[in-house]
């Protein structure tokens, strides 16, 4: 589900995250708790991240375990989980999720999963640890990642607000870019195969907030189109060789294009570049 995509947001963080709720709560239903613990007793997994202002640190819920519990209480986990894993700092307000530990009541303070981790694969210290070779030999990974990670370069406005932004911008997609190396880094380890798909750099920007329909509808139709035609997955050096060729065919700056062709191009990489 969606739920950035279906949002209509008013003013306010506390209106916009009062729509929010109240839309993830008409969503997680006693039925759609059920069909979730059903899956998970066949041993599918749901895990949504969020991030703990308090500690600091990334917090991996289980949704299946959470839906396996049943009750009123479960569902209400259920839903602040999931409106606390879309809840962005500074749009919508955080999410204080009751918990009870050795024996004292308390509220944690969660937001969207990205603020502390651009994307789970494995417990960090999994990157370090030495797993089991033959649970993981001949894995698929799939990465999507719903925005950009390698931009154009384009100027900067010496103003306050453009460079706040502008900073805001860079270090989400660095982080972003660091996780999809250290996911291939951590397959190429235990033989595992990685593709992902991630906006390329031509395609039209937009706000990271803006979930408007006219905003959301092309993008929606962009994967599908992409998806259909077989070209959504790619891979960190098929993107970077991408762009690479397009600065150095124009000896320009790449531009935004309206028509964006899809993740995956024909590129030709120079030796090395192809791991």
């Amino acid at each position: 589900m969606s739920v950035r995509g279906l949002l209509a947001l008013p003013l306010g963080a506390s209106r916009r995250s009062a729509a929010l709720t109240a839309l993830v709560d008409h969503y997680v239903t006693p039925d759609l708790l059920q069909a979730v613990a059903g899956e998970a007793s066949h041993g599918r997994l749901l895990w949504v991240a969020t991030t703990d202002l308090d500690k600091e640190e990334t917090v991996i819920w289980d949704l299946g375990a959470i839906a396996m519990r049943g009750g009123e209480p479960a569902r209400k986990l259920f839903r602040d989980v999931v409106v606390a894993s879309a809840s962005i700092p500074g749009v919508f307000e955080p999410v204080l999720i009751h918990v009870s530990q050795g024996g004292r009541i308390y509220d944690e303070m969660h937001v969207d999963g990205n603020a502390s981790t651009a994307l789970f694969i494995a417990p960090a210290a999994a990157y370090f640890a030495l797993l089991d070779h033959g649970s993981l030999d001949g894995a698929r990974v799939y990465v999507l990642i719903d925005g950009q990670i390698i931009d154009a370069p384009e100027t900067t406005p010496f103003k306050l607000g453009p460079i706040v932004a502008r900073t805001f911008s860079v270090a989400l997609k660095h982080m972003s870019r660091a996780e999809v190396v250290a996911v291939d880094q951590f397959a190429e380890k235990y033989h595992m195969s990685v593709q992902s798909t991630y906006l390329p750099f031509d395609y039209p920007k937009f706000s990271s907030a803006d979930f408007r329909a006219s905003t959301m509808r092309p993008l929606f139709e962009y994967g599908v189109r992409c998806a259909q035609s077989g070209r959504l997955w790619t891979t960190m050096d098929e993107t970077m060789a991408t762009v690479a060729t397009a600065a150095t065919a124009s000896k320009q700056p790449p531009q935004v294009n309206r028509q964006a062709e899809c993740p995956l191009r024909e590129v030709k990489f120079t030796a090395g570049d192809n791991r």
